[in-house]
């Protein structure tokens, strides 16, 4: 059986889990790069800035980020692929999260958010 996908789980979205005393090896590559290029991906690192509110949000899932002098927070995060699942994710967490870097996705996001805007305003 070769590989047919390369999947992402969220842990702290998973229920039910039980320990096994059998072992699991890896038949895939385990550092990011070679995954990365197995997945076909390209990658866009992203700079993002969150509100003040969302400090546990981001001290939570992000591994590296920064607290500015504003109260607010600074973390970085790469976008595989396409922008569209980016941009929804950064639309589904509202009016808490800017993007700042790059401005071609931040272009992308303003375009998004002024359809959405046509649609619903009238």
């Amino acid at each position: 059986m070769g590989i047919r996908a390369i999947r992402a789980y969220r842990l702290d979205r998973l229920s039910n889990v039980h320990a096994r005393t059998r072992t699991f090896t890896p038949r895939l590559p385990t550092d990011p790069q070679t995954l990365l290029s197995l997945a076909g991906a390209d990658r866009v690192a992203v700079e993002l800035r969150f509100s003040a509110r969302f400090g546990p949000f981001v001290q939570e899932r992000f591994r590296a980020w920064h607290k500015n002098t504003d109260g607010t927070f600074s973390a970085e995060r790469i976008m595989l692929g396409g922008p569209d699942g980016f941009l929804a994710w950064v639309l589904g967490l509202g009016g808490e999260v800017t993007v700042v870097e790059p401005a071609l996705l931040r272009a992308a996001l303003a375009e998004r958010v002024q359809s959405l805007r046509d649609r619903y305003a009238g």
